[in-house]
């Protein structure tokens, strides 16, 4: 489980169809990155 996570769109700008296609560019844990794309 993240305590932040950044995605590559506006979830609430799409239609729903595309929201499976959205990708996690940045990962935080415990205060820590732990992945980056």
């Amino acid at each position: 489980m993240a305590d932040l996570i950044i995605i590559d769109r506006d979830l609430m700008a799409i239609p729903a169809e595309q929201i499976r296609e959205a990708k996690v560019i940045l990962r935080v844990v415990g205060g820590k990155v732990v992945y980056e794309e």
